[in-house]
């Protein structure tokens, strides 16, 4: 496998911490509230219990924790009355980690983020 191909796996409640790091790095602070690990924990809970239909992934490459990603069908989340795509579509939020930001790695992470949710779901068009 070569060294940026990413690979992912669910978000476990031993992650959290990564999760929080990742959305506190400069580079994505901006879009993120800060949480502590309870309120993490409150706000991610059902989507790692599998109560959510948001899933939420860790990616890995180059031997480590890379960023994380959670994917969804927009259709799956609320939004009063008025859906501005397909409701099939899917939805995908990712965050690298910190100190991988600026090696080129974004646009690998989304590719690999594209051909999960084709595969997550296949009925999705597009």
């Amino acid at each position: 496998m070569p060294d940026d191909a990413f690979t992912f796996r669910p978000v476990t409640d031993a992650d959290l911490p990564f999760v929080l790091a990742c959305q506190t790095s400069d580079a994505a602070a901006p879009w993120f509230a800060p949480l502590t690990l309870d309120q993490a924990r409150a706000r991610f809970g059902d989507r790692l219990a599998g109560r959510s239909p948001i899933r939420m992934v860790i990616a890995h490459v180059r031997g480590r924790d890379a960023g994380y990603a959670q994917l969804y069908r927009v259709g799956d989340l609320p939004t009063d009355g008025f859906i501005p795509a397909d409701a099939r579509d899917v939805g995908l939020d990712y965050c690298l980690a910190g100190d991988l930001v600026g090696q080129g790695l974004g646009t690998p992470f989304v590719a690999s983020l594209v051909g999960l949710a084709s595969w997550l779901f296949p009925d999705a068009p597009g």
